[in-house]
């Protein structure tokens, strides 16, 4: 027998099993508002819940023409008058009934399938499952904390580097990455580089600490074990044309982590703020040279590092900026961090 006449067979067993027993029938054609109603498969796993107009049940309430018992004329608040006839049968009953036969028989039916290699899902709970390990509702197959492409969307609560970067996802909106090996141009390279549980919970306490202002403007955040330049190696790396921020390993080992990414989601803000970052350029550059010179040599190459590296020093030793530079620590107190001081 073909797994098309046994499907056959079955279902007429189904519909037996189903309109046999008398205690299914009421006395009128009652319909039941809270019928569930078994959708078709779209084919993706998903069950849409669209009534097909052929076995599933409407949702609708009797129209009052439907209605063809009449009304007793017998006084029901008389305690000696029966008020039993005429009236409809207990409606909740009947739907348990008929969810417990049918889900049972609908059951038996799945599992007999799924030996023939053919599923059709199963009935139970508050929802029509898809496929294996799902519990009511339509599974996707994820696990918690990660999407189909391995991305982290939400914390597992166990602390390893993968529920740490769905928490960073969830509570701050930055995606994590892992990266490759890559040539990325004009004389860079990176080597493949994976986020540690150390790193992510050193990132999760400076993005807390960060005003949300600042934080938003960073949204992509990759791991790599090294960042070669053309003269020299970088310990982190902002690419304005994507907002792809690179972070080298050699942060963790060296202190400079929280340094580091304040330093390059400074260059994430510029990238959102270009009207700031031409403000600083004009208070405190004039032409290729600082008018007074920055918190560090490196801020002296040009006013974008400039920015970047006095961000870096307001956040870990705002003291030092606010000492030697009360001009740019106002500025980056009023137009960069929200008014925030550390």
């Amino acid at each position: 027998m073909s797994r098309y006449r046994l499907l056959t067979s079955l279902l007429v067993l189904a519909m037996m099993v189903l309109s046999g027993p008398a205690a299914l029938r009421a006395e009128e054609d009652i319909i039941p508002s809270d019928q569930e109603v078994v959708g078709e498969d779209d084919g993706g796993g998903a069950v849409t819940g669209t009534d097909t107009g052929s076995d599933a049940t409407s949702d609708t309430f009797p129209t009052d023409d439907q209605d063809t018992s009449e009304v007793s004329e017998t006084d029901p608040t008389d305690p000696g008058s029966d008020s039993s006839a005429g009236s409809p049968p207990d409606v909740g009953r009947i739907i348990d009934t008929i969810r417990n036969v049918f889900s049972k028989v609908w059951n038996f039916i799945s599992q007999l399938l799924n030996l023939f290699g053919i599923n059709i899902g199963t009935i139970g709970g508050p929802g029509i499952t898809s496929g294996p390990g799902s519990t009511g509702g339509t599974s996707t197959g994820r696990t918690p904390g990660s999407t189909s492409d391995g991305t982290s969307t939400g914390s597992t609560g166990d602390g390893s580097a993968e529920g740490l970067a769905g928490e960073i996802r969830s509570q701050f909106g930055i995606t994590l990455r892992n990266g490759p090996n890559e040539d990325i141009g004009a004389g860079f390279s990176c080597s493949a580089g994976q986020w540690s549980a150390s790193e992510l919970r050193l990132m999760r306490d400076v993005l807390a600490r960060l005003p949300a202002g600042f934080r938003r403007c960073t949204t992509v955040i990759q791991s790599n074990g090294r960042i070669q330049g053309p003269q020299f190696e970088c310990a982190g790396l902002y690419d304005p044309a994507t907002g792809l921020m690179r972070i080298s390993k050699t942060c963790l080992a060296d202190g400079s982590f929280r340094g580091t990414l304040v330093h390059e989601m400074t260059h994430a803000f510029q990238r959102s703020n270009p009207t700031i970052e031409q403000q600083w350029t004009r208070l405190f550059w004039a032409g290729n040279r600082p008018r007074t010179s920055s918190i560090s040599d490196y801020g002296n190459t040009n006013p974008a590092e400039d920015m970047a590296e006095c961000v870096r020093v307001y956040f870990e030793d705002s003291a030092t900026l606010r000492a030697q530079d009360p001009a740019r620590y106002n500025f980056i107190k009023q137009f960069i961090m929200s008014g925030q001081e550390y």
